[in-house]
Formats: C-alpha cells, structure tokens, sequence
C-alpha cells in the first residue's frame, strides 16, 4: 500500500509516521509538507534506516494541483491522510487568508485530486481511502446531556492546550 501522508513534518503527521512504520512496515509513505513554522524535518530524523527507505520526503503545498496530480500519477497512492493545516489560533487572527488557503482550499485540492484519480464512470475505487484529520481548535461543549443554544456559553480548550507539554517523538510511535 502507497499513502501520501500531508503535514508529515508537524508534530501529529510525523508523530502518526512513526506509529504507521511500527505497525506497517511494508507500506510506502510519501510525506508532502510546505515546512512552515508548523513543520521540521527533525520531527523525522528518529526514522530507523530500514524504515526511511520505506518513506519519501517532498516539499511542497497542498495547494498546488500540479504537484499532488504528479504525486498521485507517478506512485499510485492508494491512501491520503491530510494533516496539513494552519493551526496556531494567534496567527489565524493576523491572518486569517493563509488558513483559508490551506485549511480550505488546500484540503479541496486534495479532495479534487483523489476525485481525478480515484473516480471512475460507475463510483469510487473501492480500496482507496482520504482521511481528513482536523487540527484546528475545536470547542469543549459544557453540558454533552442538553440541547445547547446561541445564548449558552462555550468553553475553548485553548488555555488546556497551552499548559500541556509538548513531546517529541521517541521513534517508537504514538504514546
């Protein structure tokens, strides 16, 4: 099996590398990151000889058509998993057109990529899979027993994120 792995040199994708090399070591991995300030080649440096020649590092942005129409041409990926994103909530507020174009309109390029490739006249291949994996701040509802409304007061788990300790990966996977 072929997956194309997005965001690979962020915290989560690399993080989510090793986990998928422990546990399917014969799967090739393509790694596709633009190499923001969310994204670090160290991230991957724990990757075992054997397991990086198993995976394929490629710089680049979802956003550009070209380059995931080429990736899925040329190495008949069976599988995306998309962990690019925007996801520092400061930065959004300075600029919300950078989330716009990779949070949106880059997962709609993969999305229309995986279509290109994966659509034929009568539905989908059916062993080709895209998983969307979300990163961006989501919002803690206070009373999961009720029917909320507009006036209901929601709780961001922001300041939470901010007190949580940063690991980095050890090279054997997911704690």
């Amino acid at each position: 099996m072929k997956l194309l792995v997005t965001g690979v040199a962020g915290f989560i994708g690399s993080n989510f590398v090793y986990y998928w090399r422990s546990h399917h070591s014969h799967d090739e991995i393509i790694g596709l990151d633009k190499l923001t300030y969310a994204g670090n080649l160290h991230n991957l440096e724990a990757l075992s000889r054997e397991q990086k020649g198993r995976f394929r590092f490629i710089r680049g942005d979802i956003g550009d058509i070209g380059l995931v129409h080429e990736i899925l041409e040329k190495n008949a990926v069976d599988k995306i998993v998309n962990f690019a994103a925007e996801s520092h909530v400061d930065r959004s507020i300075r600029d919300p057109q950078v989330f716009l174009r990779s949070n949106i309109l880059g997962t709609a390029c993969l999305l229309d990529a995986a279509r290109d490739f994966w659509k034929y006249e009568d539905g989908w291949l059916p062993e080709k899979r895209f998983l969307q994996v979300s990163t961006d701040e989501g919002v803690r509802i206070p009373w999961p027993d009720r029917i909320l409304y507009r006036k209901d007061p929601a709780r961001s788990p922001q300041p939470v994120l901010g007190e949580q300790g940063i690991r980095r990966p050890s090279g054997k996977g997911l704690p």
